[in-house]
């Protein structure tokens, strides 16, 4: 802070502002494992700092300060670019092995403070419990895999109601009875149920309760899902399964452009060079412009044009679930003589779809694979893809004359294609993309040499699994809050429940069944940590920011707990703004784009 202070403010230099893309954007494919598994323990320590915060405030628990820094500190090795050079290999298992241990803790501390909460929880039903816990700052409804046991053999199917006693569908995946193929429970009579369901409204940083019961057969359920041997739909969305194609709306206008992919298909590219080279061959091609010249476009390719498509082979087709909750159609067949998997999937009441693809990567040299998302967009389409704290708009908000490559974009958790009439949002896994026109192409593994070990090849040969979501939506990305797609896809709600003879502790708490930490009332305001301070036992940090670009001048947020105190500060925890606060309640403004650290006392 001292440093910054002293800085000659009118120094007279050149100033610089927009995004810079990261040269190096297929990081993350040439090292899927540890990109995957980073970004994974990074969201689920985020969850296990809110959770934690919540069981500590609601006195569940003490905050599990030194384990989470624990996670954190693990969590910073694999998170550096140091890769691929001399002793790369066992740099990678390193980096691995800390990324792993990371997420470990941080599911395990998650674990614990959920647990804290559903054993203290006062339940209104004599049922099955289920308590879903939502990390995010906004209301959410999405579907839930869950799992209950009952002691009974007659019972095919399972009843989910809420607190108010109102019934929700759901759906069985699978029912196991403990007696079978299991010598030791030959005459045990309990059965285990996987089933889904759509938990609605569960509130914001807090939880909701669930309740299950055994029926002698699955219910059936009025469903907008329909499936058959050509496609599956339900109210706004069909998928056709011949090209692949998607219709969206009420009038089944197609949304995808198939002239050239299927859409979603697994298509492997040759690629010779690295990033680098690329972008050091392209920036001696150009030219410099002025502000009012039309900004720089790549006409041409730096890949060598080779590709193999999954449609050049035969592909298997087939209906896995039809509703009434979810519908699923799996693909199955090989790409460049690696089998691969897809599943798509589609929802009773939410408009998305989800893709899974499992690929057995033979790891060819040279190679990347590819799933080209083509959409046929009316107007001019605009790119907006997120970066930490920020969206940024395809070359418009990025660096003049800065490294374009071949559209080629590290990507945090969503991009987004479309005008300000209609759009599609892709919450990716992928952090590697290809972005150009209104096409969008996650790059999922990539098979070179290390350019500073000859010898070191990077095949990424095995089984890998990769998740995106494909969200169509009216309006613009701000319309639609593209960013809460990505930040759900990375931030799943999670359940918490314990089965008999367990039961809610006889001195419990007794919690509602139903709460919430804080809810902030700024919809284009999202909150990216809740943590007990470095410094102050009593002191919660809670940081958020502006999602969308958009001055907020009152932004407030009501607490369940009402606190003693709460201030603006800086990243060290130095007090900055006072902030207005009435009761439970506390208003404060927002900037564009800004990134706000409140100090809360309780």
């Amino acid at each position: 802070t001292e440093f910054f202070k002293s800085i000659d403010t009118d120094a007279g230099l050149p100033e610089y502002s927009g995004e810079a893309p990261y040269g190096f954007y297929t990081a993350p494919a040439f090292e899927p494992d540890i990109y995957l598994k980073a970004r994974e323990a990074e969201n689920m320590l985020a969850t296990a700092e809110k959770l934690s915060s919540m069981r500590h405030l609601y006195d569940l628990g003490l905050y599990p300060r030194e384990e989470l820094r624990e996670g954190w500190r693990a969590l910073f090795y694999p998170q550096d670019h140091n890769f691929a050079g001399r002793h790369g290999k066992d740099n990678e298992e390193q980096r691995l092995n800390k990324a792993i241990n990371a997420f470990d803790i941080g599911k395990s501390l998650a674990h614990e403070a959920k647990l804290a909460f559903a054993v203290n929880v006062r339940h209104r039903r004599e049922s099955f419990p289920i308590t879903i816990f939502n990390p995010c700052s906004w209301p959410r409804t999405d579907i839930i895999e869950a799992a209950a046991e009952f002691d009974t053999l007659k019972d095919n199917g399972v009843i989910v109601h809420d607190g108010e006693g109102c019934e929700t569908p759901c759906q069985i995946i699978a029912v196991d009875r403990a007696r079978n193929g299991r010598y030791d429970f030959q005459n045990s009579e309990r059965s285990q149920f996987r089933f889904l369901f759509v938990a609605r409204d569960v509130p914001p940083l807090g939880y909701k309760t669930y309740y299950v019961n055994p029926c002698s057969e699955s219910r059936i359920y009025p469903s907008s899902l329909v499936t058959s041997n050509a496609d599956m739909r339900n109210a706004t969305i069909t998928f056709r399964f011949a090209d692949r194609a998607v219709f969206y709306g009420h009038d089944s206008r197609e949304i995808t452009d198939t002239k050239r992919y299927l859409f979603a298909e697994p298509v492997v590219l040759e690629d010779r060079r690295g990033d680098l080279e690329d972008a050091i061959e392209e920036q001696r091609e150009k030219e410099l412009w002025s502000d009012a010249s039309l900004h720089w476009r790549l006409e041409k390719e730096i890949l060598t044009g080779r590709e193999w498509r999954a449609s050049e082979q035969p592909i298997c087709i087939d209906v896995v679930e039809s509703g009434p909750v979810r519908a699923s159609v799996r693909f199955s067949g090989r790409v460049n003589g690696s089998p691969f998997e897809q599943i798509f999937s589609i929802y009773e009441g939410i408009e998305r779809i989800d893709l899974k693809t499992v690929v057995q990567w033979q790891g060819n040299l040279n190679t990347l694979l590819t799933l080209p998302m083509a959409f046929s967009i009316d107007d001019d389409p605009e790119t907006t893809y997120e970066s930490p704290f920020a969206a940024v708009r395809l070359e418009k908000d990025e660096f003049d004359n800065s490294y374009r490559g071949i559209g080629g974009r590290l990507v945090q958790k969503w991009v987004d294609v479309g005008s300000k009439d209609f759009g599609v949002t892709i919450a990716t896994a992928s952090g590697s993309h290809l972005l150009h026109g209104a096409t969008i192409t996650p790059i999922l593994l990539k098979s070179s040499y290390s350019t500073g070990d000859a010898f070191h090849l990077m095949l990424n040969k095995g089984t890998w699994e990769f998740r995106h979501r494909i969200v169509p939506h009216e309006g613009s990305w701000r319309e639609a809050k593209s960013y809460r797609q990505g930040w759900e896809h990375w931030t799943p709600m999670l359940d918490a429940h314990f089965h008999p003879p367990l039961c809610t502790l006889p001195n419990s708490k007794q919690l509602p069944d139903v709460a919430s930490l804080f809810e902030v009332m700024a919809e284009n305001v999202v909150v990216t940590a809740v943590k007990q301070s470095d410094w102050v036992d009593n002191r919660f940090i809670i940081r958020l920011y502006d999602a969308e670009g958009v001055p907020n001048p009152k932004v407030r947020i009501k607490f369940a707990i009402p606190p003693q105190s709460v201030r603006k500060v800086n990243l060290l925890e130095e007090p900055l703004d006072d902030v207005k606060q009435l009761n439970d309640m506390i208003c404060f403004p927002m900037r564009k784009w800004e990134i706000a650290t409140l100090a809360v006392e309780f």
